[in-house]
């Protein structure tokens, strides 16, 4: 089907009217919406219980990502790790949510939390604060950089 120029201008005006209607009414119509726009609630509760004893040898599993994955325990003794970055030289640097960023080398916890690391705040209203993310800069064996994500202690004892 064929249209004219003027019906292309007809159709051009409509959309842009209607456009305007869903702007002027305040409400954009989303394909997703993220957890806050669901509820008022910012996290799900945070998970209290004992920590399940480590395996003995690897575990394996399939992911909804990737298949035949293989598990292994690389040390003990963390408390909540939550990230890791892996030095060009084999090392791996593991934050623990309760602030400490730890190393571990050649499959041993070095026993002294790294020094340097900023105040962070733990807790929040759900026990969901604390260090969380550690990554190298991409030229980190020139520069020497590690970032950190973590929550900052704010004016009114939040994070």
């Amino acid at each position: 089907m064929r249209h004219s120029k003027l019906s292309r201008v007809g159709w051009g005006i409509a959309a842009i009217a209607a456009m305007a209607g869903v702007l002027s009414s305040g409400h954009l119509g989303k394909q997703t919406l993220a957890p806050h726009e669901i509820n008022t609630s910012d996290a799900p509760p945070p998970i209290l219980r004992d920590t399940s004893p480590l395996p003995k040898g690897g575990v394996n599993l399939d992911s909804a990502e990737e298949r035949h994955l293989r598990v292994v325990v690389i040390t003990k003794g963390l408390q909540q790790p939550w990230s890791l970055a892996f030095f060009p030289d084999g090392a791996v640097l593991v934050t623990e949510r309760s602030g400490r960023l730890r190393i571990v080398r050649n499959g041993s916890l070095v026993p002294s939390p790294i020094a340097g690391v900023p105040p962070v705040h733990t807790g929040g209203p759900r026990g969901l604060q604390g260090l969380m993310d550690v990554a190298l800069h991409p030229h980190f064996e020139d520069n020497k950089w590690v970032y950190l994500v973590y929550h900052k202690l704010a004016g009114d004892d939040t994070g």
